[in-house]
């Protein structure tokens, strides 16, 4: 597809009433036929207050195996017709402009280290071992006051979202933020950074070792392609208690109404 633009990205999501592998893979190879440079797979998270939620009733369940069917089938035909697969979500095709060659951690090696400063309405920001941001909203009342409050906010400086990062929750974060995207994590460079061993720091990472989900490669542990696919499951058992307590607050103030976190009641 000669767009004009560098990098032309399609996203799909998965798990939609009504919705089957069929006629998923179906749109996702439809979309492919114009060799968009990315497309990625998101599943839908059906948060309390939306639109979907009212429309489909109180007390409905979200169909999670057909979701993982559609997820698994997508991802290996996009793996078998040129696309690389990044992350759970991103897959880019071989040989795109901007896109050739697999990432390296190199790309990363700061990542969970780096500032990154987020301007606007719902920016998350990280500030040395500071966590901070902005609150979110689902349905349009909501949004439209949170975009009012943002309007007449005077002292951006002021924080009133943020979480002071401790040398454990800075561990975790690195350890996440590496795992979770190929190539993987550098044990080596984890090393460096804290001075002991991610293994042992983190004894979940031999149980997915032995289940298969992780594998070695080289100085990297990489999740496999199994391990891909339960990145939404894997990923939020290195969450700390404190911050998960800190997110169960959260959504009972605000959120789902059901406290739960993402990956708690998954059996792997």
């Amino acid at each position: 597809m000669d767009s004009g633009f560098p990098c032309v990205n399609v996203d799909f999501i998965y798990g939609v009433p009504g919705q089957s592998v069929e006629s998923f893979l179906a749109s996702v190879r439809e979309a492919a036929k114009y060799q968009p440079q990315e497309l990625f797979l998101y599943p839908l998270y059906l948060k309390h207050g939306a639109y979907l939620e009212r429309r489909l009733g109180p007390g409905f369940v979200l169909d999670e195996e057909l979701a993982y069917r559609q997820y698994r089938e997508a991802a290996a035909w996009l793996r078998a017709n040129g696309y690389r697969q990044d992350s759970m979500r991103r897959f880019v095709r071989s040989g795109a402009a901007g896109n050739d060659g697999q990432l390296t951690n190199r790309e990363f090696a700061d990542c969970g280290f780096g500032t990154t400063l987020s301007l606007g309405c719902g920016g998350r920001s990280y500030l040395g071992n500071l966590h901070c941001c902005t609150s979110y909203a689902i349905n349009q009342c909501d949004s439209l006051k949170q975009l009012r409050q943002y309007e007449e906010t005077e002292d951006f400086g002021q924080i009133t979202h943020g979480f002071v990062l401790s040398e454990d929750e800075r561990k975790r974060r690195y350890v996440i933020r590496h795992l979770l995207i190929l190539p993987g994590l550098d044990e080596r460079r984890y090393r460096e950074h804290f001075h002991t061993e991610a293994r042992t720091e983190f004894p979940e990472l031999e149980k997915w070792l032995a289940a298969g989900y992780l594998e070695r490669r080289g100085d990297y542990l990489a999740l496999t392609d199994e391990g891909l696919g339960l990145s939404d499951y894997l990923g939020p058992q290195l969450i700390s208690p404190e911050v998960k307590a800190r997110m169960r607050e959260w959504e009972v103030l605000h959120g789902t109404g059901n406290a739960s976190i993402p990956g708690e009641s998954k059996e792997l």
